[in-house]
């Protein structure tokens, strides 16, 4: 995009990135790892829940998404109080209108079935980040290469997962300029987190 799109402001003071950080601070209760690379500008991380926040320097980060999440879950493990962790949300820091009450429907979802490995966010029949993966996922994940991330997981057969429609706001993913400038209109236009009170 030619910018660190996740300081890039939606309104005046409120950088994109922050988002979903604070929908996810909200709702979650195990720490969280934010995957950067080194030479990022962090200034979009807002400062909550500190000592529950740790910022992961991905040096590799250019080679694909499948090398962040194995650099945020090597981040989380290390963590003394993450050795109990019972399942991993993975979710982008340019899905700007996640909501915390979609979030508690993936926690519900893993909850209502012992045997459920995945919940995955899916848009139109599309599977898509955010995706809550369960412990026993973690060795696979540990192992991702590449651009391809964990949807290979998804699509191997091997994992019996489930799905959280989203709406299409918090389907929206910012990954180009026009993109930014429509997040920056839904947001004034009240769209985005008050979709839903839209009647969308």
């Amino acid at each position: 995009m030619g910018l660190s799109k996740l300081h890039a402001d939606l309104s005046a003071g409120l950088p994109l990135g922050s988002l979903a950080l604070r929908e996810l601070s909200e709702r979650w209760q195990g720490p969280v790892a934010v995957v950067v690379k080194p030479e990022d500008d962090r200034k979009w991380i807002p400062q909550i829940r500190k000592g529950q926040v740790v910022v992961v320097e991905c040096a590799d980060a250019a080679g694909g998404i499948g090398h962040s999440v194995r650099a945020g879950m090597k981040g989380l493990l290390d963590l003394q109080e993450a050795q109990g962790l019972e399942a991993v949300l993975v979710m982008l820091a340019d899905q700007p209108f996640i909501q915390r009450d979609t979030l508690q429907r993936y926690l519900d979802e893993l909850d209502a079935d012992p045997a459920r490995d995945y919940v995955a966010g899916c848009y139109q029949g599309r599977l898509m980040p955010p995706v809550l993966w369960s412990r026993r996922c973690f060795p696979e994940l540990m192992k991702l290469r590449g651009d391809e991330g964990a949807r290979k997981l998804m699509h191997s057969g091997r994992w019996n997962g489930s799905r959280v429609e989203l709406d299409e706001a918090e389907a929206f993913d910012v990954d180009t300029p026009e993109q930014l400038e429509e997040a920056r209109a839904w947001w004034a236009a009240g769209r985005g987190w008050g979709c839903r009170n839209n009647g969308r």
